[in-house]
């Protein structure tokens, strides 16, 4: 178990006041980019927002997403599906593991899909 960390007595910390939150996820774009099957407005719906409160819907319609996007697009989903995979195991709610699990199983595919010798492009970085 790691040490609980430093508390900083609200009267002491001076950078209190900038720091700010991330939005909650609006479900709305998720589940319209999921029922539309456009990538591009999933990976804008959950960009620089809260996914904590909604993890298991926004992985199921990442999930679904990508079992109906062209092969093109489905290299585009594999961030977030490795994002939303590390979290569930983070988070650990009831439901999280069976859902970290499917997650893998898709990251697991894209790594058995690459050609032999080369990386999945989820695990090389790319500008």
């Amino acid at each position: 178990m790691p040490p609980p960390p430093n508390e900083v007595p609200a009267a002491l910390d001076k950078y209190a006041r900038h720091r700010v939150l991330p939005a909650l996820v609006d479900l709305g774009p998720v589940r319209t980019a999921s029922a539309a099957g456009d990538v591009d407005a999933l990976i804008d719906a959950v960009s620089g927002v809260d996914l904590e409160p909604a993890l298991q819907q926004i992985a199921v319609s990442a999930l679904s997403l990508h079992r109906s996007a062209p092969v093109a697009r489905k290299n585009d989903l594999f961030g977030i599906i490795a994002s939303l995979h590390y979290r569930a195991l983070d988070r650990g709610w009831e439901g999280d593991d069976l859902l970290s699990e499917e997650l893998l199983a898709t990251l697991r595919e894209r790594a058995e899909e690459s050609p032999p010798g080369r990386c999945p492009s989820i695990w090389t970085s790319s500008p």
